[in-house]
This record gives C-alpha cells, structure tokens and sequence, in this order.
C-alpha cells in the first residue's frame, strides 16, 4: 500500500488521486529514459562477477 509506505518514509500520507499521479508522471518519465537514443553515445562500464564457496 503506497499511502501507507509513503506515510512511514515520508512522513505524509498521499491519498489515492496523488499516488495515481505521481505514479503516472514517473511512468512516463521512466518510459522517456527507456526509450532514449542511445546512438553515437560512449559508455563505460565495469563488470564485477564473483562467486563464494561455503
């Protein structure tokens, strides 16, 4: 329950029309970044594998 959630977390209590909002902003905002260019771009990255033996 995301009203309860951000009332602990956050110290404010969000009714259900400010949650859908929220959510709904986020989602396309996150939707915009997935869908970005990514063409003629240089990343660098690190790739850290491990493994334990017990």
């Amino acid at each position: 329950d995301l009203a309860r959630i951000s009332e602990k977390h956050l110290g404010h209590k969000y009714d259900s029309k400010q949650i859908s909002r929220i959510v709904g902003r986020a989602t396309t905002e996150l939707e915009a970044w997935r869908r970005r260019c990514l063409q003629g771009q240089r990343y660098k990255f690190l790739y850290v594998a491990s493994s334990t033996a017990t």
